[in-house]
């Protein structure tokens, strides 16, 4: 029987090319690879992580509004437990000298903006990949303040 042509067949990597692959990425971009392939993510759900999304002593993570905006946990492995706590020191550094600066608060989802008005100044709702520099949300108003948003999915 002869491969059709036209239809899709998934590229399956073994786990000595996964391997290679982990290895060769390093700092964030390298812990983001190891928890979307270990837990499963896809990349928008990796990026759209919280601080809050986090639980290191159950060892889970909490995916919020995924595809067909459903939740669900999954577990989170133990080799990441370490890298995720220097992550997270490295992050706080960067919460804290946002509100120092009085940065506007990251972006609410739904209407949680207006119903916790100051949530989005609190480490907990803090991007778990924050980018390195404030923007415009595009899909808000063009005189929104600029305010610190998640790495994007490119």
């Amino acid at each position: 029987m002869k491969a059709n042509p036209r239809k899709y067949y998934p590229v399956v990597y073994s786990r000595g090319e996964i391997k290679r692959l982990l290895d060769n990425v390093k700092g964030t971009w390298g812990l983001m690879a190891r928890l979307q392939y270990g837990c499963g993510l896809r990349i928008s759900e990796l990026c759209r992580l919280r601080v809050k999304d986090v639980d290191l002593e159950r060892g889970k993570l909490y995916i919020r509004a995924s595809k067909g905006d459903k939740d669900r946990c999954v577990p989170l492995a133990r080799s990441l437990q370490e890298p995720l706590v220097a992550h997270l020191k490295v992050v706080r550094k960067t919460f804290e000298a946002d509100r120092q600066a009085n940065v506007p608060g990251v972006f609410m989802p739904g209407a949680l903006d207006r119903k916790m008005s100051q949530a989005c100044k609190r480490w907990e709702w803090f991007w778990l990949f924050p980018m390195q520099s404030l923007s415009r949300d595009p899909r808000g108003e063009r005189d929104a303040a600029k305010r610190r948003h998640h790495i994007l999915p490119r």
